[in-house]
């Protein structure tokens, strides 16, 4: 079990109540409002967990702003909402696609973690391409 999110102490207080004592869990901080975080965020899951079993994407934004500007200059609702959602799962499929099929980690994995980690590397508009 692996919460993300901004509050890490939040995180471990779920986890603390809701999943059994021996199953191991952890925290990958992740700032939904920052595309870059959502990279890295998936980076990191491609390297380092051997499977992914089941992926929850529950984060919620609502503002009545009519456009709340992110560090993407993309609207907050929209980013939160929709395009980090897609993104993660975009960056995040080889590793589900990999557990479904019930093979173990390959040195593919971390071919996906690197395309993935590099992905638009020196374009200035960093991770807009999710628009």
């Amino acid at each position: 079990v692996v919460l993300a999110g901004r509050n890490r102490d939040a995180a471990h207080a779920v986890l603390s109540q809701y999943a059994p004592a021996p199953t191991p869990h952890g925290f990958q901080k992740v700032d939904l409002t920052r595309l870059s975080d959502v990279r890295e965020m998936a980076t990191r899951v491609l390297r380092d967990e051997r499977r992914l079993d089941l992926l929850v994407l529950s984060p919620g934004h609502g503002s009545l702003k009519s456009f709340d500007a992110t560090v993407d200059n993309l609207d907050a609702k929209l980013q939160i909402n929709i395009y980090a959602r897609a993104a993660l799962l975009s960056w995040l499929m080889p590793i589900l696609e990999r557990t479904a099929l019930g093979k173990e980690a390959s040195s593919d994995e971390n071919s996906a973690a690197d395309r993935v980690a590099h992905e638009n590397d020196g374009d200035a508009r960093e991770h807009n391409d999710v628009r």
